[in-house]
This record gives structure tokens, sequence and C-alpha cells, in this order.
């Protein structure tokens, strides 16, 4: 399922306006890849979904704020599946809650989950996003490799891979919103 985690250097679309670095926090942009596969879903949408056999390779990424020090950290993370309404990745969580984020210790992770916001991504800034797919080269329809990718930046989060995306930071608890 989860293969690596890249950080990425500069600055990522949709940076946090708040002065992070003044409130002795970071913000930080990773590359996800690994595998995913689709899932069918009843239509009641109250079952639990099938997994497909197949699986399919993405990559995507993640933007992790939290603080520089652990002695900040309350160990409480959000992990938000960021909102594609607008045609964008729209960091709803983040946009109204980010201060308290910040003022109360919390880390806090955005997914590009979705093929729209990914899509987005790579025509407003190709150079740092031209690499990024979560349809397997167009293979897969709609969002449906969405919930492994949203999977693999919680297991990102719990340090189940390569690099720590939490840097000297261990998650207690991991709360998945969106």
């Amino acid at each position: 399922l989860f293969r690596s985690a890249t950080r990425v250097d500069g600055k990522a679309f949709n940076a946090s306006v708040l002065d992070l670095a003044k409130a002795g926090y970071v913000e930080e942009e990773f590359f996800l890849s690994g595998t995913a596969k689709s899932y069918d879903i009843p239509r009641d949408q109250m079952s639990n979904g099938t997994p497909a056999e197949a699986a399919h390779p993405f990559k995507t990424r993640v933007v992790v704020r939290r603080p520089t020090a652990a002695a900040k950290f309350n160990g409480t993370v959000v992990v938000e599946w960021t909102n594609v309404s607008e045609g964008f990745d729209n960091e709803v969580e983040w946009f109204h809650s980010g201060e308290h984020f910040v003022r109360s210790g919390y880390a806090w992770v955005g997914v590009s989950a979705q093929n729209v916001g990914v899509s987005a991504l790579k025509q407003r800034m190709a150079e740092r996003y031209g690499a990024l797919d979560v349809t397997d080269n167009g293979t897969v329809q709609r969002d449906d490799l969405s919930y492994d990718i949203f999977t693999a930046a919680g297991l990102a989060v719990r340090g189940k891979s390569g690099q720590n995306i939490l840097g000297p930071l261990k998650a207690e608890r991991v709360i998945a919103s969106g």
C-alpha cells in the first residue's frame, strides 16, 4: 500500500498565511507514493466496500504543519482530506481552525487524495507537481484510489514510512477529517 515519503523543498501550493515560524511551527510538503486499490462501494453506502484485486501506483502530496519542538506538541495530529468542491485543494479545517491548532499544539496534515485537487496542482504548478498521479495514468476513473491514498497518509503520520513526516514528533492520537 504505502512505499515512501519524500520531502519537497520550496513553498507548497496554498501555503499557510500564518506566521508559523514565529509560533514555533514548520510547514513541510512531502510526496507520498505507493499502490492503492479501488473499492466497490454498495449503493446504500452503509456497508463496507470490497477492494478490487488490482493495485495501482499513485503519487500525491501531503502538507505538514507541526510544532518544531516535541515539548510544544499536544500529541494529536489532524489529518485532513482536502476539499475539492471549488476545483482545487481547499484546506477547510486549517482555514477555520489553524490558529487554534497552533495555539493548542496540534499537528495538521493536508492530503491531496482526489484527482480534481491533484489535476489543479499540476495545472497551476506543473514544474513542482507534474509527476503527481492518482489515476494510474488515466486507467482509474473518478476517485477510486482515494480511500487507500488517505490511508497511506495516515500510515505516514504513524511513522510507517521510510521518512518520518512529523520530524521529532510521535503521534499519540490521529483524527481523520475532511
